[in-house]
C-alpha cells in the first residue's frame, strides 16, 4: 500500500495511482554582505498523491496559469491605452 507524498494518507490499492509533479526539495544560498539572494534551486519530481491532494495541485496549477494569462491581458490593455493616448 502506498502513501500520499504530500499528506501521508494511505492510498488504497487500485488499478492506477495518481501522479503529480510536486516539490521534493530545495536549496538557498545567501551572501549577507549585499543583502540579496545569490542562488535558489528547487527540485521537483513525479510522486504518487491521493485524490484530494491531486485536486488541490491541479487547482493550484490552474490558478497560476489563469493568473499568468490575466497579467498578459492586462499588459496588452495598458499598451493599447498608451498607444491610443499618445498617438
Amino acid at each position: 500500500m502506498a502513501n500520499c507524498y504530500r499528506c501521508g494518507r494511505p492510498i488504497q490499492d487500485t488499478r492506477y495511482h495518481l501522479r503529480r509533479r510536486v516539490k521534493t526539495g530545495g536549496y538557498e544560498r545567501r551572501r549577507y554582505g549585499r543583502g540579496r539572494v545569490d542562488l535558489i534551486q528547487s527540485h521537483y519530481g513525479m510522486r504518487i498523491v491521493c485524490t484530494r491532494c491531486a485536486r488541490a495541485i491541479d487547482l493550484q496549477d490552474y490558478r497560476l496559469r489563469i493568473e499568468g494569462h490575466l497579467q498578459v491581458i492586462a499588459a496588452l490593455i495598458v499598451m493599447i491605452i498608451v498607444l491610443v493616448l499618445f498617438q
